[in-house]
């Protein structure tokens, strides 16, 4: 037998013998090589057939080896004797704390400090002054009122000495023919000043009721800014009816009181207990002086001797030095520990007062 095939290239029959099959053959017409059909191999083939696995096969469960000790089989079951979870309880927990005296939050019946309001309750924390929240925004506000209530009362001082001194050249001009209108004009400026000098410091003590209520100086501050207002009213008032102006003085002396025991208070809370000392110190001064001065002035009234007038007179004008002096170091170092605060916490805003 012969194996005829077509050509690939001219379609002409090829025959070839059979012991050729799988071979290649040439066309004699236009001399194409081609394979010849007959048993070639079989293409070999690039994608790899996966390998059989052989399954386990789960006969019977693997052995428990905790079954002998009365354990469950199951990996999810509980034993009929084991102990219950314990579960969180809210109620019990709640029982467990108190509420602040402060903000009335629960927190825990031993916590040194309140975490919402700040409280302090632990008295050795409170006396360093360690907890102290400096980061509240109200020191800031504080901390320029008192700085503005410092400044102002040093611009009234230095004012109230120059209209002195222009009143004393103004009354000589008069005694020599000088020009008056000139000199009641610089005698006007001062007192425009010293006006504008009070105002800011009514501001300045309005400005301390941003202080924290975590420091419990905050009702002295606002009590004290009330006493300002009154007296200005009394003031006014007074040109109406004098007698309030005994009101408005004892309102302005309340006034003034409850603003030191509102720097004793900020001390206590930054831990600076020696200027709390200082504080209360010219407190008990102030008091002293003032009952000093009522009873000379009532021993003058009924003796009616220049003595008692002129040693009155005089006791007004040492004291009023004495505690001015003082109350402008209680305001500096008040704003001094306010600075110290600030920067042992790291918080930069607050510049120092420079001595």
């Amino acid at each position: 037998m012969s194996i005829k095939t077509p050509c690939i290239s001219c379609g002409r029959t090829l025959s070839a013998p059979d012991n050729a099959a799988g071979k290649r053959a040439r066309c004699p017409s236009c001399g194409t090589i081609q394979q010849l059909p007959g048993n070639q191999p079989p293409p070999e083939s690039d994608i790899l057939e996966p390998e059989a696995v052989e399954e386990p096969a789960y006969d019977a469960p693997p052995a428990d080896p905790f079954a002998e000790d009365g354990a469950p089989s199951d990996e999810y079951a509980v034993a009929a004797d084991a102990p219950p979870l314990p579960t969180m309880s809210t109620s019990s927990s709640n029982e467990q704390r108190k509420p602040c005296p402060m903000c009335g939050e629960m927190i825990a019946p031993n916590a040194p400090k309140c975490p919402f309001c700040g409280e302090i309750f632990d008295p050795r924390l409170r006396a360093s002054g360690a907890g102290a929240n400096i980061d509240h925004p109200g020191w800031l506000t504080v901390r320029k009122g008192l700085r503005m209530v410092y400044v102002s009362i040093t611009i009234i001082f230095v004012a109230a000495i120059g209209m002195g001194c222009l009143a004393g050249a103004l009354s000589s001009g008069r005694r020599g023919g000088g020009p008056d209108a000139t000199m009641g004009i610089l005698v006007i400026l001062p007192a425009l000043v010293i006006l504008g000098a009070a105002i800011a410091i009514i501001i300045g003590q309005f400005m301390c009721c941003a202080v924290p209520a975590e420091t419990g100086a905050k009702n002295f501050a606002m009590i004290a800014a009330i006493c300002i207002i009154v007296n200005i009213i009394c003031s006014v008032a007074a040109v109406a009816v004098p007698p309030a102006q005994a009101l408005g003085s004892i309102a302005s002396l309340t006034g003034n009181i409850l603003f030191i025991l509102f720097l004793r208070k900020v001390a206590l809370y930054l831990g600076n207990h020696e200027l709390a000392s200082s504080a209360m110190g010219f407190l008990v001064f102030l008091i002293v002086v003032v009952v000093v001065a009522v009873l000379i002035g009532v021993g003058a009234a009924m003796s009616g001797t220049g003595a008692a007038v002129g040693l009155l007179g005089l006791l007004i004008i040492v004291g009023a030095l004495v505690g001015l002096v003082w109350y402008m170091r209680l305001l500096k170092r008040t704003v001094e520990t306010i600075d110290a605060r600030g920067s042992s916490t790291r918080r930069s805003g607050f510049p120092v007062i420079q001595r």
